[in-house]
């Protein structure tokens, strides 16, 4: 049997690769980490008799994987929408090269040894495909004699993050690993709690495996115009963050427009990444009106999330028109499925 291997990973760019470990180690050394383990499985992938490619997220300089990877006959971009799609490619990229059997791996994999790889070579002498499980309901490889789509069809669609209670976050970053970022929101859903308990909070889901922090601002300050207070708040939440993504949820709904274009100014100026129209849980979602406010007036860098409401294709193209950078919904699937038709608050 003519064999291949694909490692399929991302190249080690600090801050992008490992970041659930950043609490703990600098984003320079996450990307050493995860370059010591790209070394492990290339010497893993020496030991056995098959041709060897490097499927990559389009991401940093690449270059470094041909240094990591010397004995790779080609180390390519992976291309497709979702991870499903992705490694689809890769598969069907690297078999229709003329190859009987090819097994896709990924590189966090400490304990895989040469023994695990020919093994799975040695059940695609018998079978069209072969898994290796996981403990966790996934798998650690993948390997086919031939292109079949539909094994991948259950991961066919993807996003910016997912969006998790707290108390789960840390099960939801050890299920996930790099494959979706994991968000979760501080001083929910009304913002009242006190600044040292948002930060205690959004540090806390860092240290469980948040990549992203959502936190709602202090409705009752921006009322009484405590404004100094409010960018206070975000700027302390904004450095516990430790660079990771931050969006101030403002809650519209509940806003003049007056204080909408003040909170603008607000985030702006306390360094957030983002500012997002809502929690989900108030009187009203996103409003077309709302977005194209904030756009006109949120400064450089900072961009617009419309969230709440959010129903349809149409909404989704309509929002991103009206000048949003990212969109929430709860309804993700069944739009993709085109089950959910509901046109939303507009």
């Amino acid at each position: 049997m003519k064999r291949a291997l694909i490692c399929f990973t991302r190249p080690p760019v600090p801050g992008r690769t490992k970041t659930r470990l950043m609490p703990c180690l600098s984003g320079e050394s996450c990307a050493a980490l995860h370059t010591a383990f790209l070394r492990d499985i290339a010497a893993v992938c020496g030991r056995v008799d098959a041709d060897l490619y490097v499927a990559f997220a389009p991401e940093g300089d690449w270059r470094v994987l041909e240094e990591i990877f010397p004995a790779a006959l080609d180390v390519f971009p992976q291309t497709g929408e979702g991870l499903g799609e992705r490694m689809h490619e890769a598969l069907s990229r690297v078999l229709a090269l003329g190859y009987e059997g090819c097994v896709l791996i990924g590189s966090d994999l400490p304990e895989l040894t040469a023994d695990h790889l020919t093994a799975a070579f040695a059940a695609l002498e018998e079978a069209d495909a072969t898994l290796g499980p996981t403990a966790d309901g996934g798998y650690y490889l993948v390997g086919l004699k031939k292109p079949c789509y539909a094994l991948f069809a259950g991961q066919a669609y993807g996003c910016a993050s997912v969006c998790i209670p707290a108390s789960y976050v840390r099960q939801a970053a050890e299920y996930l690993g790099d494959k979706l970022p994991v968000c979760t929101v501080i001083g929910f859903p009304n913002g009242y709690s006190t600044t040292a308990v948002k930060v205690f909070e959004a540090k806390d889901a860092i240290a469980n495996g948040a990549d992203e922090i959502d936190m709602v601002i202090n409705i009752g300050y921006l009322k009484d115009r405590r404004y100094q207070e409010i960018e206070d708040e975000i700027r302390q939440i904004h450095e516990a963050c430790g660079g990771r993504i931050l969006k101030v949820i403002i809650e519209t709904c509940l806003l003049t427009d007056e204080e909408k274009i003040k909170m603008c100014g607000i985030v702006t100026d306390a360094g957030a990444e983002f500012i997002k129209t809502s929690t989900g849980f108030s009187t009203a979602g996103a409003t077309l009106g709302d977005v194209k406010l904030m756009r006109e007036h949120v400064g450089k860098g900072v961009k617009v999330k419309a969230a709440g409401g959010i129903s349809s294709f149409d909404d989704a193209e309509e929002f991103v028109k009206a000048g949003a950078d990212r969109l929430g919904t709860s309804r993700l699937i069944k739009i993709m499925k085109n089950t959910d038709r509901g046109t939303g608050d507009r």
